[in-house]
């Protein structure tokens, strides 16, 4: 007992004090980064611009930096800033310049994009807020201090690069700068036939967005459907997609009244699903108000097995569409074998939400589901159980009913069941843990 108290207490002493260390070295760069930044402000005064080697300033200490500690200066007047790092951090603290025409005297935590530590120190250990772009390739970039009043360096550089080839006709291709910085490159199939164009919009956060015009209109670089189809597909910094899809066109309203939005992972599993209803719309076809809506959420595990499946129907949104509250959900969790087989399910259905309002206070329903397999991936078995309650973590407590099957047979035969929580635990004994 007292080896497996010391055990759960390490368990979750260790990753603590990693997050503790972590941000203690990081906080040592801040002042650093911020001297520099100062001093190179002396330095405008006196020059006209910044310096671009830290020796330049009038610091002192530099000599007595933390071991590993490198200083990065941006000397353009577009990108005037300080990056301070350590070779023991996959973390970079950035100060921009006063008179830096990107970012004007805003602070950046940066943090590697494959780093799951370097981003939780940004996000939620500074309690940073995540901007696109970055200054460093393969980073991500948060928000310290500031309005994140710009457009990071990556991103810019994209912009940039938004052009159509050199004698290409006005109605075949074309680039449009968009009020909010944002370009949207127009490229047709068929010349002056919009259903053959697709409208690619590079907005400021670094994203990018392909609205098809066989099913969607581009507004201004945002995308609007025009009918029953996918009308938008857009890719965000971290190069996963999300796509958009009207299932249901109202003719009269000229609007989409059921809309679907789909999120992807790296390996192209999907790993997000919102359905919205339309109840009213307004002028341009845009929904209004919502009568009905619900959002799906989905886990896989390193071999892309699905692992987990979530469901949740709105009972009340919000202005902008999202569900302000759930009135019923379902988690299902799936387990799997080295071949890839289901070996087991479960599902539970929610009685109430806890108070983030999304995760289950408890269950009013579920079952458990088991499957066998033989040495050629045959499926031999399979057992199916209700559940009659449910313990505190979510487990069965006993089962109200179930069966056993047996798929050797010719043609597959029930061989047991039970339909009471006395039969069923004589049939199934103890009730399979609950596995979240």
């Amino acid at each position: 007992v007292v080896v497996l108290i010391i055990g759960i207490l390490a368990a979750v002493a260790v990753p603590q004090y990693q997050k503790a260390v972590l941000k203690s070295r990081y906080s040592a760069l801040m002042p650093i980064a911020k001297s520099i930044a100062n001093g190179n402000e002396i330095y405008y005064m006196e020059h006209g611009s910044y310096a671009s080697n830290p020796a330049d300033l009038y610091v002192t200490g530099q000599a007595e930096y933390p071991t590993g500690t490198e200083l990065t200066l941006g000397d353009s007047m577009e990108y005037a800033y300080v990056l301070a790092s350590n070779s023991s951090l996959n973390n970079h603290y950035i100060v921009y310049q006063k008179h830096s025409e990107q970012f004007p005297g805003e602070t950046h935590c940066e943090a590697l994009k494959t780093d799951k530590r370097a981003n939780w120190l940004c996000q939620e250990g500074l309690k940073g807020e995540r901007i696109g772009g970055s200054l460093t390739s393969g980073y991500n970039t948060y928000l310290l201090e500031g309005t994140g009043s710009g457009v990071t360096a990556s991103t810019a550089a994209v912009l940039a690069g938004v052009a159509c080839p050199e004698g290409s006709a006005e109605d075949a291709c074309k680039v449009t700068e968009n009020t909010d910085g944002s370009k949207t490159k127009m490229e047709c199939s068929t010349p002056g036939n919009s259903s053959t164009c697709t409208y690619t919009t590079t907005n400021t956060d670094g994203s990018t967005t392909v609205c098809n015009g066989q099913y969607g209109k581009n507004e201004n670089g945002k995308c609007m459907p025009t009918g029953k189809g996918t009308y938008e597909v857009t890719t965000d910094e971290d190069g996963n997609r999300v796509e958009k899809k009207c299932y249901s066109w109202n003719a009269t309203q000229q609007g989409c009244s059921r809309s679907y939005e789909y999120g992807y992972d790296s390996n192209n599993n999907k790993t997000s699903q919102t359905q919205r209803d339309c109840s009213s719309f307004n002028a341009d076809g845009s929904c209004s108000g919502y009568k009905s809506g619900a959002d799906y959420t989905y886990g896989y595990d390193a071999n892309n097995n699905k692992t987990s499946h979530t469901s949740r129907t709105c009972s009340s949104f919000n202005a902008d569409g999202s569900c302000s509250g759930y009135k019923s959900g379902t988690d299902i969790t799936n387990g799997y074998d080295a071949n890839h087989n289901q070996t087991s399910q479960t599902t539970r259905t929610c009685s109430g939400f806890k108070d983030d309002g999304v995760t289950c206070s408890g269950y009013s329903g579920g079952k458990d589901y088991t499957w066998g397999y033989d040495a050629n991936n045959n499926k031999t078995s399979e057992t199916s159980r209700t559940c009659s309650g449910f313990n505190a973590d979510g487990s069965c407590s006993g089962y109200s009913s179930g069966y056993i099957m047996d798929y050797t047979a010719s043609p597959s035969t029930k061989t047991d069941e039970c339909n009471s929580e006395a039969e069923c635990a004589k049939l199934f004994g103890t009730p399979l843990p609950y596995a979240q």
